[in-house]
């Protein structure tokens, strides 16, 4: 079990884990912008428990989002359903950057299923922004 995203017309399809999904979004944020990454992680360390224990999260929320720039299209996506537009994955795509480099150095790991699905994400991603009528479904 796990997240499936389909192109509306059916050509290309992309599956990754719950937990494989939430990396790559960190991921992406970190070779985005690494002063952020250590801001998104607290803030998904913190998600979960301020909504099981009804707390306060101590992250700002509006200005991570505001220097997500448009890599919050993806960053705040769910995981389980809803669909990107051809133009938002426009927006999105210069967002994508992938430093394999950057990875391994800063987090002293460098996982490699991860980085081969960031690749396949943003193939998918380019995919649909070259193609107007196309959408990316969630389920």
């Amino acid at each position: 079990m796990g997240l499936s995203i389909v192109t509306s017309d059916y050509e290309k399809d992309f599956n990754i884990g719950y937990i494989g999904f939430t990396t790559m979004r960190s991921y992406f944020v970190l070779c985005y912008n690494p002063s952020l990454h250590y801001s998104y992680q607290e803030l998904m360390k913190y998600h979960v428990r301020c909504w099981y224990d009804e707390l306060e999260c101590p992250i700002d929320v509006d200005k991570l989002d505001e220097k997500l720039d448009d890599l919050r299209i993806l960053i705040w996506h769910s995981d389980c359903d809803g669909e990107l537009t051809s133009e938002e994955c426009k927006k999105l795509l210069p967002y994508l950057k992938i430093d394999e480099d950057l990875i391994s150095s800063t987090l002293g790991e460098y996982n490699d299923r991860t980085v081969k699905k960031m690749h396949e994400f943003k193939a998918l991603i380019k995919y649909c922004a070259s193609h107007d009528d196309v959408k990316l479904l969630f389920g």
